[in-house]
């Protein structure tokens, strides 16, 4: 993906669904990769006035998908599949079997885990 698809994704599938599903008053973040912090990107968000949460480098302690990814990772491990096919098969229906509580207790955990790095000024945290 480059800058130019992300800001297509970003204009038209993010931007819609936080209109339709999201307050007005919210704060977008994504991660340091240039595709996010390009020109291109950063002129879009700001035309649309969306604001942008400041985001340390190297910071899987504020990142939740992360942890998704390792629960996902998790589960799978624990599967015995025959070869990388079947491996890569199950993860649809390993991800769709994540307890929603499990993803609505990360997105929770934000206002905490963005606050312990602040006070640990940027360095890494428990999470």
């Amino acid at each position: 993906m480059n800058s130019a698809q992300y800001k297509n994704i970003s204009e038209n599938v993010m931007l819609p669904f936080a209109n339709q599903n999201l307050p007005t008053r919210r704060i977008f973040q994504h991660g340091n990769d240039p595709k996010h912090t390009s020109r291109l990107v950063a002129d879009f968000l700001q035309s649309k006035e969306i604001n942008v949460m400041e985001w340390p480098s190297q910071s899987p302690d504020l990142n939740s998908i992360e942890h998704l990814w390792e629960e996902l990772a998790r589960r799978a491990s624990q599967v015995a599949v025959g070869n990388a096919d079947e491996k890569f098969n199950l993860l649809p229906r390993e991800w769709i079997l994540i307890p929603q509580s499990k993803i609505e207790a990360l997105i929770d955990s934000v206002p905490r885990r963005c606050k312990a790095v602040a006070d640990s000024l940027w360095y890494p945290t428990k999470y």
